[in-house]
């Protein structure tokens, strides 16, 4: 995974949260299930949102479809572990699954070098 950051980002938005927009390009060996990004790549502890777009490169191919999930069965991250109380603080990770055109996702070993999606994260 490499996220390269579009010029003037980070951006400071609210009190204690961040945008980095930042293009992302595919790995040389794609592993079926997605690449795991963590919000300590960009030196946070948490990811408020993240969201993905339709891949792109110099032939604007649009080949794949970038998709996010969020872990499966993670509680939301909380500021203190009274529940009722509780202020939520995100994920500390992601999931980017590449999905091709027909709505599958891309197969393992997929040499997805040659496309990128631009990556929006909010977090801190």
């Amino acid at each position: 995974m490499a996220d390269q950051a579009l010029p003037g980002y980070p951006t400071p938005i609210g009190g204690s949260s961040n945008l980095i927009v930042a293009v992302h390009n595919g790995p040389v060996s794609y592993v079926a299930g997605g690449e795991t990004i963590t919000a300590s790549t960009f030196g946070w502890g948490r990811f408020d949102q993240v969201r993905s777009s339709v891949s792109f490169n110099k032939n604007n191919s649009g080949n794949y479809t970038g998709q996010v999930y969020y872990p499966v069965g993670q509680s939301p991250a909380t500021s203190n572990n009274n529940i009722a109380g509780a202020v939520p603080t995100g994920s500390n990770n992601v999931t980017l699954k590449w999905i091709a055109a027909n709505g599958t996702e891309a197969a393992n070993n997929t040499n997805l070098s040659s496309e990128f999606v631009r990556m929006e994260y909010v977090g801190g």
